[in-house]
């Protein structure tokens, strides 16, 4: 019988509860202690009003301990590659665009917090996990007296629950084949640090509103609308311009233009929130995955926890409401092409993602199939950063509707070829 062997499942490898050895446990306790300062130190002073970033002591502390959670990142996760100027990266960008710190420490805090935060949840034998709520705990008591601001303070707690399910995730990964693979422990993670924001936001707004009513919040949410269709409406013409350029930008500034764009954004604000913590939480977990490296678990990052694969019901919803998002033209201000519009940007980065990892597997082999590859490749770098992202998820979607198909051609094939009929 002329059949192909199905790949061996991926091999698994538990993560060992046996803890961090010598002084690493309590340099690690003393480093997320920090990165949750940062993350309730940066929420509760950072001021989005203020007109220029203010430098002293306080900006010089957290700079401090920035630079120090930084530099520990490169040096005990420099096996994830990328991680460390990426995260420098976008801490400079954050400053740069708000004029302040803070955002910056946040983001620090919160990766530090979540990657690492998750390695010492994954390994601390059980009788010791009960000693880790201390940390954001004593976090809170120090943040809510600097500020005596007790309500704004809980911002500390952010990352322990997303720390807590991608500890779990990646462990149950690790040990069975009936757990979460690589997307499913990153979706997980998402959900916990999506719940916790909208937690702590409720908190906050219920103590600014004294209420939680829905039409209540529906006002105040529409007050932000207006305000913010108003604040762009009324925005002065540039000293200078040409007269073309002075009519487009009285053009673009019409209340019905300013409406209709601040419409669309309000109603994509939840894909663009839910994309944001996707990319969040995979970012954490590489540093997850590198630090079990650093620390000598580097045999449980198997194939199967490391491996990034998206499943053939995500390609296929992601097709059908793209399509839905395509066909319908105000698909950003109607009910069901708000919907599609939300679930394809949700989809697109993670098939975007899947799809370049195929190609690149593809482009690994000899024979046509690689040049075939190489290709597309070529073809689709023209339009790289409009399409690319795209053209990628289709790549996913396609490879993924085709491996099914043959899956299912082989399948039929060898029960034919078999002369004792089906099982």
């Amino acid at each position: 019988m002329n059949s192909t062997p199905k790949a061996p499942p991926a091999p698994l490898c538990p993560i060992p509860r046996e803890g961090l050895q010598g002084s690493a446990v309590i340099i690690l306790h003393i480093c997320l202690l920090f990165s949750t300062l940062l993350v309730g130190v940066g929420t509760v002073f950072f001021d989005p009003l203020a007109e220029s970033m203010t430098v002293g002591l306080p900006e010089i502390l957290t700079a401090a301990v920035m630079l120090f959670l930084v530099f520990h990142l490169w040096r005990v996760t420099r096996t994830a590659k990328g991680t460390v100027p990426l995260l420098i990266a976008l801490g400079i960008f954050l400053t740069y665009y708000t004029d302040s710190l803070y955002p910056a420490a946040i983001l620090c805090g919160l990766v530090f917090t979540v990657g690492e935060g998750s390695l010492l949840i994954a390994v601390q034998p059980k009788g010791q996990l009960a000693i880790i709520p201390v940390i954001p705990l004593l976090a809170y008591g120090i943040t809510a007296l600097l500020s005596m601001d007790p309500v704004t303070s809980l911002a500390v707690l952010l990352p322990w629950p997303a720390a807590w399910a991608l500890a779990v995730g990646t462990r149950r990964c690790a040990e069975s084949e009936d757990g979460p693979n690589r997307v499913g422990v990153i979706c997980a993670a998402a959900l916990a640090l999506g719940l916790t924001a909208a937690a702590l936001l409720a908190i906050s707004v219920y103590r600014d509103l004294g209420t939680l009513e829905p039409a209540v919040l529906a006002e105040a949410l529409e007050a932000l609308r207006e305000e913010m269709i108003l604040e762009i409406h009324t925005q002065p013409l540039p000293e200078g311009l040409a007269p073309d350029a002075a009519e487009k930008w009285t053009e673009m500034l019409k209340y019905e233009r300013v409406e209709a764009t601040v419409n669309s954004a309000f109603n994509l604000l939840p894909a663009a929130f839910t994309v944001v913590v996707l990319i969040f939480i995979a970012l954490c977990q590489t540093v997850q995955h590198g630090a079990l490296r650093a620390f000598g678990l580097g045999e449980c990052v198997t194939d199967r926890v490391k491996a990034f694969e998206m499943s053939l019901v995500s390609c296929v919803v992601f097709f059908v409401a793209y399509l839905i998002s395509v066909l319908d033209r105000g698909a950003a201000t109607t009910l069901g092409g708000t919907v599609a519009l939300n679930i394809a940007i949700i989809l697109m980065p993670g098939l975007a993602l899947a799809g370049l990892l195929r190609m690149t597997r593809s482009l690994t082999k000899k024979g046509p199939r690689a040049m075939g590859c190489l290709f597309y490749l070529v073809i689709s770098s023209f339009c790289l950063l409009f399409v690319a992202p795209y053209l990628l998820a289709a790549v996913e979607v396609i490879g993924h509707i085709y491996e099914a198909i043959t899956s299912k051609l082989k399948l039929d094939s060898e029960d034919d070829n078999n002369p004792f009929g089906k099982d």
